[in-house]
């Protein structure tokens, strides 16, 4: 494409022939760095300049009319009207790509703004503004163009995780002596027993410590176990009693499950009245 038109132009001189003597000293051996005795003194007193490249000052702006040279200007000047009401450009801040064969706009422009005040007030103010009413402002930050187009056309490869079969939690329905469960709490311990009467000396099947910070509660299929902490509830269940959920609700002293163990209803007295109840899919 041919080079960007600007909005502010500048006079277009054309260079004067190179004399001989400039021919001659073109053609001169070069200076190479081994010749530079001077220790990196220059160096040290004229730094290079460190150029800015990040685009955070510089938008897109799409969705403008494809116009031909002769209205390129009057457009520039129209743009560069609405845009500076969100604030200063940057000198020769609009450019607008033109395409060599047909010689029209490509009907987008690039606007570049002294500070990133500017490209906050354009995202919010610009994006949408109908130009006209078959022309609407489409505007994103240089950024995000950038990042689009370092997107590699290859997505990566997707290894999906290892399948990990879920615990049955109704389990202890296959006990061979068809016995229930029940779950004691007692100091800080909370233990889970089989109710069998024909033993004489009842070990726990599963306990911890700390488990709860006042009390624990089945649910009314047996397929989980509540536990109460003071700043929600925590639902464990499986052969392992591995934690499977947790809800948030402070001060939490009394919950109920549906019957059909799909939600849980909880309860606080620290909440405002508009969430004292919560409703919970399980």
């Amino acid at each position: 494409s041919s080079p960007p038109s600007r909005a502010r132009g500048c006079e277009n001189t054309m260079p004067e022939e190179p004399t001989d003597d400039v021919l001659a000293d073109e053609e001169e051996e070069p200076f190479l760095p081994e010749d530079d005795d001077s220790d990196g003194e220059l160096e040290r007193q004229y730094p290079m300049p460190v150029f800015n490249n990040t685009l955070d000052k510089a938008i897109v702006v799409d969705g403008l009319p494809q116009v031909p040279p002769e209205k390129t200007e009057k457009l520039l000047k129209v743009l560069e009207k609405i845009f500076t009401q969100m604030g200063p450009i940057a000198e020769d801040g609009i450019m607008m790509p033109t395409d060599k064969a047909t010689g029209l706009s490509k009907g987008f422009a690039f606007v570049e703004y002294a500070t990133k005040d500017g490209v906050e007030e354009a995202l919010k103010k610009a994006q949408g503004y109908k130009l006209d009413k078959n022309h609407t402002f489409n505007v994103t930050t240089f950024q995000q163009v950038s990042d689009y187009l370092s997107t590699p056309e290859q997505p990566p490869e997707i290894v999906p995780p290892e399948y990990a079969p879920k615990e049955d939690l109704t389990w202890w329905l296959a006990d061979d002596k068809a016995r229930d469960q029940y779950v004691i709490r007692w100091a800080d311990n909370t233990d889970i027993y089989w109710n069998d009467p024909t033993v004489d000396k009842i070990e726990p099947l599963y306990g911890k410590r700390g488990w709860t910070d006042s009390y624990a509660v089945f649910s009314p299929r047996g397929r989980y176990i509540a536990c109460f902490h003071r700043l929600g509830i925590i639902v464990y269940g499986g052969p392992s009693w591995k934690k499977l959920n947790k809800f948030g609700h402070e001060g939490v002293k009394l919950i109920d499950f549906s019957p059909c163990e799909t939600f849980l209803v909880t309860w606080s007295p620290m909440s405002p009245q508009q969430q004292s109840v919560i409703v919970w899919n399980t």
